[in-house]
């Protein structure tokens, strides 16, 4: 069996520079790749407006990986930086897309002074573990469900500055 050498272009973009065609291709790689899919459809993102992506692209400029990069808003204001919506086509994954485009988008969170970086994942928890991040069980990130303070399971963390005890999140599934 051959082994086949692809060689992939990473980008990190603006959300407001995204142009229509890569738009696109993003948003049908995200209905394809995560639960939720036909929420992706139209705008290429779920729960928040990213501020900027990573984006994984074949010599053709088709998009075959991604994370999205935005400001979570918080009480007291942080500059906390969210990642979401990473996905990988199935046909190049074990590639290190997505080790490739979470650690250009992490580098980047912490360019623009993020404080603080939070996610939510199980599939890519080797990774983020790697780049510096550990599991949230306590510590100041929470939101409000149901009338309910709430944390999420599967977060995970890393901090460039001390943080407020009490940090509640506007949203808190993305």
């Amino acid at each position: 069996m051959a082994t086949v050498q692809t060689t992939y272009r990473y980008l990190v973009v603006d959300e407001d520079g995204l142009e229509d065609d890569l738009r696109h291709g993003l948003a049908v790689l995200l209905a394809a790749s995560l639960d939720d899919g036909e929420r992706y459809l139209h705008r290429a993102w779920r729960t928040l407006r990213p501020s900027f992506r990573v984006v994984a692209l074949q010599a053709d400029g088709e998009p075959i990986g991604q994370v999205s990069a935005f400001w979570v808003p918080t009480r007291p204001r942080v500059r906390l930086v969210g990642l979401g919506d990473a996905a990988v086509a199935p046909d190049h994954r074990r590639r290190n897309v997505g080790r490739t485009v979470c650690g250009l988008a992490v580098q980047e969170a912490w360019r623009l002074h993020a404080s603080g970086i939070l996610l939510k994942t199980k599939p890519m928890r080797k990774v983020f573990t790697e780049l510096g991040f550990a599991a949230v069980t306590a510590g100041p990130f929470f939101y409000v469900e149901h009338g309910e303070r709430t944390m999420h399971p599967d977060w995970m963390a890393a901090f460039a500055t001390e943080l407020p005890r009490s940090v509640e999140l506007e949203e808190g599934d993305f």
